[in-house]
């Protein structure tokens, strides 16, 4: 992620077969994003996939960190984009 490798400790909370994944990580990246969750939404003969960050930034966090959150949603905008195009590809493949 933004050209580096990204190593989260976490936990699956939730499995729906078909359905959905959910991932909740560990602190301190809780504090910042406590979950991520994949979707998958059956359409006809072909499956929609979402990926969903959830961020929550805290008022002590803007306070001192507020030029960071630009650079953090733009890295992960680029980051998800970039792995659903892998994902498509596989799955395609």
């Amino acid at each position: 992620m933004g050209g580096g490798v990204a190593k989260l400790k976490g936990t699956c909370t939730e499995i729906i077969q078909n359905r959905k994944i959910a991932f909740s990580f560990d602190f301190p990246t809780s504090y910042m994003c406590p979950k991520i969750e994949w979707l998958i939404e059956p359409n006809e003969n072909k499956s929609i996939f979402t990926a969903v960050t959830h961020y929550k930034f805290g008022k002590l966090f803007l306070k001192f960190s507020k030029d960071k959150v630009d650079y953090i949603l733009k890295t992960t905008e680029k980051h998800m984009k970039e792995e659903g195009e892998s994902l498509k590809r596989i799955l395609e493949n």
